[in-house]
C-alpha cells in the first residue's frame, strides 16, 4: 500500500496531523511546502488544494483531504486500535467533536486571519485586525479553560488528538506564556501532552 502524503511547513498546523500519524503508526511522507513561497512545491498542492492549505493530506488511495478537523477524524476511523480519539458513543468521543470543531471554527479561523490581515480589509486597518484576531483567541481559549477538567488528559485519562491540538495552537499568539498564566488547567495537560516521546519528537522538528 502507498503511504499517506502530508503536504506540511514547519511549525504549521501540519504539526497535529503529523504527530497523529505518528501515533497511529501510519505509513506516510512529507512535502514541504511554504504556501508564501512561489515555486513548484506551491503549484503541486494548488493543484490538490486551490486554497494552498497546510495541513493537506493524500491518502493511500489518492484522496485529497483538506481542514485539519476532517484529516483527524480520518485517522481515527482508519486507525481505531491507535487511541487517537475515547471509544465511540462515549460521552468524551462527543465533547471530543465538540472542542475540535470549536478550535477550529474559533481559534484556528482567528489564526488565518491575524496572519493574513490583508485577505479581510485595508493596510490601514491591519494592525486593528490583527490585535482583535489575539483578542478573540484569547476569550475561547478562556472558554475552554472554564469547560474542560483535566483529568489528566483534557477528556480523560487517555491523550487524543485534542490534546495534540491544543498543544500545537498553544503555541501560537497569544502565545505560552500567556496561555502557561491564563489557563493553567489546559497547561498542565499541555505538559503532560508533550512528555509523550512522540509527540516530543514532532515538537523538536517544528517548533525548536
Amino acid at each position: 500500500m502507498k503511504p499517506y502524503t502530508l503536504f506540511y511547513c514547519q511549525g504549521c498546523g501540519s504539526a497535529g496531523v503529523e504527530a497523529a500519524l505518528e501515533l497511529a503508526g501510519a505509513s506516510y511522507q512529507g512535502e514541504p511546502v511554504a504556501p508564501w513561497e512561489p515555486g513548484p512545491a506551491l503549484d503541486r498542492l494548488r493543484s490538490l488544494n486551490p486554497l494552498a492549505q497546510i495541513p493537506t493530506l493524500l491518502t493511500p488511495d489518492g484522496e485529497v483531504l483538506t481542514e485539519s478537523v476532517a484529516i483527524l477524524i480520518h485517522l481515527i476511523e482508519q486507525f481505531p486500535d491507535a487511541t487517537l480519539a475515547p471509544p465511540p458513543g462515549s460521552g468524551a468521543r462527543a465533547q471530543l467533536w465538540r472542542w475540535l470543531v470549536f478550535l477550529a471554527t474559533n481559534i484556528y479561523a482567528a489564526v488565518g486571519v491575524g496572519d493574513h490581515p490583508e485577505r479581510w480589509v485595508s493596510e490601514k486597518a491591519r494592525d486593528e485586525l490583527v490585535e482583535g484576531s489575539v483578542e478573540v483567541r484569547k476569550r475561547s481559549w478562556l472558554i475552554l479553560e472554564a469547560q474542560l477538567s483535566p483529568a489528566p488528559f483534557l477528556l480523560g485519562a487517555q491523550m487524543t488528538v485534542l490534546d495534540i491540538q491544543v498543544a500545537m495552537m498553544s503555541r501560537w499568539r497569544p502565545r505560552r506564556v500567556w496561555f502557561d498564566e491564563s489557563c493553567p488547567r489546559l497547561a498542565a495537560a499541555v505538559r503532560r501532552t508533550e512528555e509523550s516521546p512522540i509527540v516530543a519528537a514532532v515538537w523538536a522538528r517544528n517548533f525548536e
